[in-house]
């Protein structure tokens, strides 16, 4: 499940990230106070609710839990969908230094991994156990 989770926010972060994506968000960003439901027409007709849905219907397939209801299911692929892109987008946006793509696959890699285990999955990303370990 990990690698089709991070081939698929490799996919939500190339479509994210495009030059006409990110100008849609600083428009509907900068105006989303005139016109709130600019912002919500944006988000309701766009790529995220698609991703949200098939992220959910991943977690239904793979997981198999009863416990997991379809509104936790969206729930978590919402956060799962934010997780991806909000760091990066905004820094593509301007507000700070845009990802290159070999941070980006990494991203999409630590998303993922965080995902799918909490935080404990943190210290099974390469590279990040031997940071814990120095600040120990």
């Amino acid at each position: 499940m990990h690698d089709i989770l991070r081939r698929f926010a490799g996919l939500i972060l190339r479509g994210a990230l495009t030059p006409r994506a990110i100008a849609l968000y600083r428009l509907v960003t900068g105006e989303s106070a005139r016109f709130p439901h600019l912002l919500r027409a944006v988000y309701e007709e766009g790529w995220s609710q698609q991703a949200t849905a098939l992220i959910g219907d991943l977690l239904a397939r793979e997981l198999r839990d009863p416990r997991l209801t379809p509104e936790l299911r969206t729930f978590a692929a919402e956060q799962f969908v934010d997780m991806v892109i909000t760091l990066p987008q905004r820094r593509a946006a301007g507000l700070g230094a845009a990802m290159s793509p070999k941070e980006l696959d990494a991203w999409a890699d630590g998303a993922a991994r965080l995902f799918l285990n909490g935080c404990r999955g943190l210290s099974a990303a390469p590279g990040r156990r031997a940071a814990s370990s120095k600040s120990k």
